[in-house]
């Protein structure tokens, strides 16, 4: 009887100590902390900042540096892929590229030097800029190794697809690119299906996200990082954005 409670007392008993050690690995292997040291590492403590999104995904793709060639619209843009919560046609669209993307890559190895030129990757026509398009090809091949490798250390209901699935949505990125390059608000909602009131939140959550990523560029002294936050900052708080109500003048 004694053992019985003592087991019941302990950390074995608890039904989800097994998932925490393996979300612990995964944190290790991706080098948020030293076990040998025994602390937080430059990327743990950035990652800690963040809050908008998916903290794992938006920490890699920071320190990919994915953000340090592109414009502040872009990086604003992109962004919204990591905030916006509502599930569209562009999110499914962004998969088969992506695969395309790959299917061509893997014919380019077993292909001679003049079908190669025949095999260039896909650029995604609904994307306002070409780097954009490499941006966000970027963020899905990101996603999709982390969740591979969260399934691979037995973390549960986890595997490349379904991660990207569950913590990327694109379906604001052309929109949000557009507004951050001044185009005004109702020309805005002409080009997409979500409503109105959707768009603001979601502007709003971009807000505090670049203030998120500023704090993190401070931590690293990405000076140019800051910047372009502050920029894309300034640019996006503008006209109905920053009213009290959409209904009121």
């Amino acid at each position: 009887a004694i053992q019985r409670l003592q087991y019941q007392l302990s950390a074995e008993a608890l039904q989800m100590m097994p998932e925490f050690h393996r979300r612990r690995d995964v944190l290790e292997h991706l080098g948020y902390f030293d076990t040998s040291m025994g602390v937080v590492t430059l990327k743990g403590r950035c990652c800690v900042e963040i809050a908008t999104g998916n903290e794992l995904l938006m920490t890699e793709v920071y320190f990919g540096r994915m953000f340090a060639v592109l414009s502040p619209a872009e990086v604003v843009a992109m962004c919204s892929a990591f905030v916006f919560q509502e599930k569209t046609d562009s999110d499914d669209y962004a998969l088969g590229i992506y695969y395309e993307n790959e299917r061509r890559r893997a014919a380019r190895e077993k292909a001679d030097a003049v079908e190669r030129e025949m095999l260039d990757d896909v650029l995604a026509v609904d994307m306002p800029t070409e780097a954009l398009a490499r941006a966000r090809a970027h963020v899905i091949e990101t996603a999709m190794h982390l969740g591979e490798m969260q399934k691979s250390m037995g973390v549960p209901n986890m595997g490349g697809e379904a991660f990207v699935k569950d913590v990327l949505r694109f379906g604001l990125v052309a929109p949000v690119f557009h507004w951050a390059s001044g185009m005004p608000f109702v020309d805005i909602c002409r080009e997409t299906d979500v409503m109105e009131g959707t768009i603001v939140r979601t502007v709003l959550r971009l807000d505090e996200c670049l203030r998120e990523f500023q704090t993190v560029a401070n931590y690293c002294g990405d000076a140019e990082m800051h910047a372009s936050c502050e920029a894309a900052r300034v640019a996006i708080k503008r006209d109905i954005c920053t009213s009290a109500s959409l209904y009121l003048k």
